[in-house]
């Protein structure tokens, strides 16, 4: 059983990642099209990362420890994977409800 001692009702919320935006999925795309089966490891996704985390301290975005991190990176190339033909015929799947702003980007920049 996890201790709850240490967690004040005054605790403020745990901040939530914020959807994407159109840049982050651009570039992103650009990934996907460099390197579709990267995953968290991947040198490109490192780097991917670690520019929309700079790209986040320019807007001065109050951020959680797991913002574009390298995992989420990855998953969301995933979900990318799902406007991909050929992804589809390979058996893949990304996550259901991957969100609007994927189909929007492929249809505007891949077709």
């Amino acid at each position: 059983m996890a201790d709850l001692s240490s967690v004040s009702p005054a605790d403020p919320a745990p901040l939530r990642n914020p959807p994407w935006t159109l840049d982050e999925m651009i570039l992103l795309l650009d990934l996907y099209r460099r390197a579709p089966r990267a995953d968290k490891s991947h040198e490109a996704v490192l780097t991917l990362s670690r520019q929309l985390n700079a790209m986040a301290d320019v807007r001065g975005l109050v951020r959680s420890p797991t913002y574009r991190n390298p995992v989420g990176v990855a998953m969301k190339l995933r979900n990318l994977g799902q406007q991909d033909p050929e992804f589809l015929k390979s058996g893949r799947a990304g996550l259901r409800n991957a969100g609007r702003l994927n189909a929007e980007v492929w249809t505007r920049y891949v077709t």
